[in-house]
């Protein structure tokens, strides 16, 4: 565990998440010079992702196996279960509680194929995961907005 949590610290990649955290922690106000450069660096992420997701369903032939389906029902269906269930039964106020269920509910990223081809790991797997799950948000979306209506 401490070998890991060195090898975390010497990677950049999870620095800006944890400055970021921090920044928003400290309640940190940027210049406007360096939020626009960040607006800019966020408005490309959805395409630059949309980029990778294909990328990878290309680069892999995709594999249907128990652990596939077990894997892309739990990230779309369960996972969305486990928060939508005490959303409802708790019934907040807050305009966001339907975004946030969401948001929970999307399906597997691109970004777990990346850690798969990083260690050489499942990478099909992942693949067609992301696919599956992909084509399961079709479905459990509109459910989850009319079930919280």
């Amino acid at each position: 565990m401490i070998t890991g949590l060195q090898g975390a610290l010497k990677s950049p990649p999870l620095w800006g998440p944890v400055l970021g955290i921090a920044v928003v922690l400290a309640k940190i106000h940027l210049p406007p010079v360096v939020g626009r450069s960040l607006d800019l660096i966020g408005s490309a992420t959805s395409g630059v992702a949309l980029y990778n997701a294909g990328l990878v369903l290309v680069a892999y032939p995709v594999r249907f196996s128990p652990g596939v389906f077990a894997g892309s029902l739990a990230r779309v269906s369960v996972q969305s279960a486990t928060f939508g269930v005490p959303l409802h039964l708790l019934s907040p106020k807050s305009p966001f509680s339907r975004e946030a269920l969401v948001c929970c509910s999307l399906p597997v990223g691109p970004t777990i194929a990346l850690f798969a081809e990083r260690y050489k790991s499942a990478q099909s797997e992942t693949a067609s995961m992301l696919l599956i799950s992909t084509l399961g948000l079709a479905v459990t979306v509109p459910t989850i907005l009319w079930i919280t209506k």
